[in-house]
């Protein structure tokens, strides 16, 4: 604990001008959010607290490993970073890593069970699926735009 207040005022306090109270909560709320999952710590080997805490530090490594290996790899032969996007963690008791590659979302479970899903693919969805960019709501959503602009009409365009 210690540490996490010595970090908090050499990293934000000691050079910030906060205009008020709420100001400097706010912005101390981001901080510790930012502490806690973006901020790597080298006193568990580069991980994030939430890692620990969601006891999915394994996980994250060995997913953050892997792409970084593969982005090298990429690196290498195109020179070229690619954007990488990954996400691991856990969903109930069960280990998940979910990371793109190329038009594909990849989710793996803790078995090394791979799900692909292609966002580009052509063809029928499965099970009344919709394609990408279209959603059940799309009609209810043209409902709420014509109703809007039965609302912007004249009085008596609204009467009749």
């Amino acid at each position: 604990m210690e540490r996490f207040w010595g970090t908090l005022w050499r990293d934000l306090v000691e050079g910030a001008i906060f205009q008020d109270l709420d100001e400097a909560r706010t912005r101390i709320e981001h901080f510790v959010g930012y502490y806690n999952f973006q901020r790597t710590h080298q006193g568990i080997d580069g991980l994030v607290p939430a890692d620990r805490f969601f006891e999915a530090s394994a996980e994250v490594r060995a997913s953050i490993e892997r792409r970084v290996a593969e982005n090298a790899h990429e690196l290498a032969m195109q020179g070229v970073p690619r954007k990488s996007v990954y996400v691991t963690g856990r969903v109930g008791g069960e280990s998940i890593s979910l990371h793109g590659e190329g038009t594909k979302v990849v989710l793996t479970d803790s078995k090394g069970v791979r799900e692909e899903v292609d966002l580009e693919a052509p063809g029928r969805r499965q099970d009344g699926e919709e394609a990408p960019g279209e959603s059940v709501l799309d009609e209810v959503l043209e409902d709420l735009a014509e109703i809007q602009k039965g609302d912007a009409g004249t009085d008596d365009e609204k009467e009749a």
